[in-house]
């Protein structure tokens, strides 16, 4: 199982991504949570067009993947958990939950470091959010979180079929927590004790400061909590909420060229959203 897994590792990662975001985007076509200000078709090839970027970029820049790393620091015993004896099966869960806090700090400091915010606020810029919102990240981000993952993953010493499994979890939970969707309460408060759910993270896509810094998970919401920057709901309820950035009101403001210099810009580079 574990060889087919990290011979297949490529397909699994697409086919769960592209299962997820199909999923996702009939739901929130059939059933969504908000009114969209604005059009889809737009705002979609904006998010696929930052995401084709990024795996360009990162194929050039980022030639060593996750799954190499893992392997190189297994093989020569370097790593956290390549030195502890411990089971396979408690390696692997210790492995993905760490490797998601690590994710959940990356994130805390790309709010915290403005040279950071200022790669990271074009994925808060989005009007709306909705299952395309997942993608919306500015080449620069993207690198700095792909090498920062590198490091992580030699400091853990999380094993190639660890890192799998995180990032196929990463990938699809993305795609999820950002749908612009509603479960039933019952589900949504037993689902959200141990996975980040659309209306945990959509208050961090809010326009109001102290809400967009909070709710920082990706795959589960422990970290909120331990670190106090859970909340639990937005001060003016999922549908009336005013998302994104501040400095950016208006579609003419974040078309695709614009995205891809607002980095650049000489607007104070602060975590607004």
């Amino acid at each position: 199982m574990i060889a087919w897994l990290l011979d297949h590792q490529s397909a699994v990662q697409s086919y769960a991504w592209l299962g997820t975001f199909a999923f996702v985007a009939i739901w929130e076509s059939f059933q969504p949570l908000r009114t969209l200000a604005g059009g889809t078709a737009a705002r979609w090839s904006r998010n696929m067009g930052l995401l084709a970027f990024d795996i360009l970029i990162a194929r050039l820049c980022v030639p060593v993947t996750g799954v190499a790393v893992a392997l190189w620091a297994e093989q020569r015993g370097w790593g956290i958990l390549n030195v502890a004896p411990i089971p396979f099966w408690l390696s692997l869960a210790i492995s993905v939950a760490a490797l998601d806090l690590g994710s959940y700090a990356v994130h805390r400091l790309m709010h915290a470091v403005p040279p950071l915010w200022r790669c990271h606020k074009i994925h808060h810029s989005d009007l709306d959010v909705d299952c395309s919102t997942a993608v919306r990240h500015h080449p620069l981000e993207y690198l700095i979180v792909a090498a920062t993952r590198l490091g992580i993953v030699a400091l853990i010493g999380a094993s190639p079929a660890a890192l799998v499994v995180a990032a196929t979890l990463d990938l699809a939970l993305s795609v999820f927590n950002h749908g612009n969707v509603a479960l039933p309460e019952g589900i949504e408060r037993s689902l959200r004790r141990v996975l980040v759910t659309p209306d945990m993270h959509r208050i961090h896509h809010s326009a109001v400061v102290v809400e967009g810094n909070r709710n920082f998970g990706n795959a589960f919401p422990w970290w909120d909590h331990v670190f106090a920057t859970y909340q639990s709901a937005p001060a003016r309820g999922h549908r009336s909420m005013d998302l994104g950035l501040d400095e950016a009101r208006s579609p003419g403001e974040v078309t695709l060229p614009k995205l891809l210099l607002l980095p650049f810009r000489s607007r104070p580079a602060v975590a607004s959203a």
